[in-house]
């Protein structure tokens, strides 16, 4: 057996961590793209078929007459149309054989043939739509799964790759077969590490943290609160993918009481698009921290986690997507080896985060205290902001606009000032700093389908990237 000294190493912490983010992004905007166009297929559906439908209609009168009331002219019309339809109402019973409030049936009886046949195609059919629906969301439901243990795979790997002997490559010993088949030491090291990998991602998610407890020793208090609504994630997954989506024993007995409510033994599971975006975010929020701990234990100086934490936490709070940046932020803002810039920026973000979910009280106190006289303005008016002074944040605003040591696009876009920005004043200043809107030519008027102006590069520093040393992120922008 040789060794192999061409094989490559996996992406580094930084990439993997980013690529997940990208992963969870990409299926949200995949979400959102589908989601809206099955939405108004649905509608068109409902409206094709309303006609036919008008029994339904008379149902759901029977069953919430409160809430369905058809007008008696209507209700004749109806009749007169459809001729003889018959609704019978079931209660239907828990398992102990009691009647449960809300749990009904309802039987719908047509003697015309057409109608009978016309009210059932309809009925197909928007039963159809609703089904696409449910399948764009129990597949995202599995991709957002999968993508997790794609994740946990590639630290584990990472994890093995910087120490080797804890997946127990002093211990295992190889037949001779096993021998001739790798052929090279790095060739059995991948081996081993891979079946380690294995191992571990066959367990359940419980199963997961107790190794990244016990082995790379994460401490991973940010799970804990959040470990029963996780785990009921993949069970969830699972009961969609093994017993299609119907409620099972398995599912009943690994999953917490609190986090199952209404879900019944052998009754079908939703997967609503409020659950999927729930289950998103909770994954991102507590998935990029494990992440982050791990890259904080194998490399401890490197200087790109905090600003890597600090950008990802700053997109979030642009999508107001807020309980994420404030996990991220509160990272950054206690990591001991971050500088003290970046933990201030951490904490600055923090405190919005919390001030954007109305628990602003719990730190007000704590940032009346930060002193930031002897820091950078930026910081001061971020302070101003927080604390909703609008003439000193004005003030300060204006002096810095004029000064150009705040870009105008940062402060019309920060999520920061998005409250102050709506106030008179501060409308005010950034109209008069607004550049005057350049004339079309005359060419550009005569030819009204020209080709547009193309890209132009727009230099664009974050809230992350402040004060006279602070490296600018540039990206692209289509006028």
């Amino acid at each position: 057996m040789t060794t192999d000294t061409t094989t490559a190493q996996r992406k580094s912490l930084r990439l993997i961590i980013k690529s997940f983010a990208s992963n969870l992004e990409d299926l949200r905007d995949f979400v959102s793209l589908l989601a809206p166009v099955l939405k108004q297929r649905e509608d068109s559906l409902l409206k094709e078929n309303a006609h036919f439908l008008a029994p339904l209609l008379m149902s759901m009168d029977v069953i919430d007459p409160i809430a369905f009331k058809i007008a008696e002219p209507a209700r004749k019309k109806l009749q007169e149309q459809f001729g003889s339809v018959e609704i019978e109402r079931h209660e239907k019973p828990d398992a102990d054989g009691k009647a449960k409030k809300g749990r009904v049936s309802f039987t719908v009886k047509i003697d015309n043939k057409e109608t009978a046949k016309s009210f059932s195609s309809a009925l197909e059919r928007m039963q159809k739509g609703q089904v696409h629906t449910g399948l764009l969301y129990r597949s995202a439901l599995i991709s957002l799964v999968s993508a997790a243990e794609w994740y946990v795979s590639e630290l584990l790997h990472t994890y093995y790759e910087r120490f080797p002997d804890a997946a127990g490559l002093s211990e295992k010993s190889f037949s001779l077969e096993d021998l001739r088949r790798l052929k090279t030491i790095d060739e059995a090291t991948a081996y081993l590490v891979d079946s380690k990998v294995e191992s571990v991602l066959r367990g359940s998610f419980e199963d997961w943290i107790e190794f990244l407890a016990s082995k790379p020793k994460l401490s991973m208090s940010y799970v804990e609160n959040e470990m029963a609504s996780i785990s009921e994630v993949f069970q969830r997954r699972h009961v969609v993918i093994h017993n299609g989506g119907i409620v099972n024993r398995i599912y009943m007995s690994k999953v917490a009481e609190a986090t199952r409510a209404g879900l019944e033994l052998g009754k079908p599971i939703e997967v609503t698009r409020e659950y999927l975006d729930k289950a998103i975010s909770i994954f991102e929020r507590n998935f990029i921290l494990v992440g982050a701990e791990l890259w904080k234990k194998l490399e401890p100086e490197n200087d790109e986690r905090a600003s890597e934490l600090i950008a990802m936490a700053f997109k979030q709070l642009s999508s107001e997507r807020w309980s994420i940046g404030e996990a991220l932020s509160y990272f950054v803002s206690k990591d001991t080896r971050a500088s003290e810039r970046s933990k201030m920026i951490g904490k600055i973000n923090y405190w919005q985060s919390l001030k954007w979910q109305d628990r602003f009280e719990q730190v007000r106190s704590e940032v009346k205290a930060e002193d930031m006289t002897a820091k950078e303005r930026i910081y001061q008016l971020a302070k101003h902001a927080l604390l909703d002074e609008e003439a000193l944040f004005a003030r300060l605003l204006n002096q810095m606009l004029k000064a150009n040591e705040l870009p105008l696009d940062d402060a019309q876009t920060w999520p920061l000032f998005r409250k102050l920005r709506s106030t008179k004043a501060v409308e005010e200043i950034l109209s008069a700093y607004a550049p005057l809107p350049t004339p079309a030519p005359i060419a550009a008027v005569q030819h009204s389908q020209a080709e547009p102006s193309g890209d132009v590069t727009k230099t664009y520093p974050l809230i992350t990237k402040i004060g006279k040393s602070r490296k600018r992120i540039t990206r692209r922008k289509t006028r």
